[in-house]
């Protein structure tokens, strides 16, 4: 099941399915699922990928994508619209840091105050009537600011090693007029070719994550 849910209050705006049938979606439902804690660590060495290793890392993907529909079928019997997604459709790390889910680290992911930046994300839109949650704030810039160990261990250099955040964007694919320590996703999705899959040793470094060492 999914460990918690957040809602994030959002302005009303028409959302299209597929099916090209309109609701007015005032609300973003957040779940998050931590993921094996011990996954990243499998999977931190370069070119270590076999099939068990990776079926238990994307474990979580799978069981978010079964929780997230669940829940947006029975918010639906209740009589409201639901639009379920994983990664896709939105961008999930900004609106969960909006929703109280967690804060930006400097890997360029979410990390969360229980298990850091080891967990997965889905959302749903709706316009059933929910109280929304509020940013949170627990030091993670903070402690960023003074911690480089997921940088460190990036073999594609892609996390910045700065001391502190900026506006600066160092690929195509980084929005502008975001402070943040920004990824290099060219450099780190270009990693993943060389590699034949996706690393998680950024994740396993970071201090927050689930028995880090």
């Amino acid at each position: 099941m999914m460990r918690d849910v957040h809602k994030l209050d959002v302005p009303s705006y028409q959302v299209d399915t597929e099916r090209h049938h309109r609701f007015d979606q005032r609300q973003t439902v957040f779940g998050r699922m931590l993921h094996d804690p011990r996954a990243p660590f499998y999977r931190r060495s370069m070119y270590n990928n076999c099939g068990a290793i990776l079926a238990r890392y994307h474990d979580g993907y799978s069981r978010i994508a079964y929780c997230v529909a669940c829940v947006a079928e029975f918010i639906r019997s209740l009589g409201y619209h639901a639009l379920p997604m994983g990664n896709d459709t939105a961008l999930s790390i900004p609106l969960s840091i909006d929703a109280g889910l967690g804060e930006l680290g400097r890997l360029g992911l979410l990390v969360t105050p229980e298990h850091g930046p080891c967990v997965r994300i889905s959302k749903i839109f709706t316009d059933i009537p929910l109280v929304p949650d509020r940013p949170v704030a627990f030091g993670v810039r903070e402690f960023c600011s003074q911690c480089t160990r997921c940088a460190d261990a990036c073999h594609a250099k892609a996390i910045q090693q700065t001391p502190q955040p900026s506006f600066n964007v160092v690929c195509p694919s980084n929005n502008t007029g975001i402070e943040r320590w920004a990824v290099d996703h060219d450099r780190c999705y270009g990693f993943w070719i060389e590699n034949g899959s996706d690393c998680s040793n950024c994740i396993a470094a970071c201090p927050y994550t689930p028995c880090s060492k």
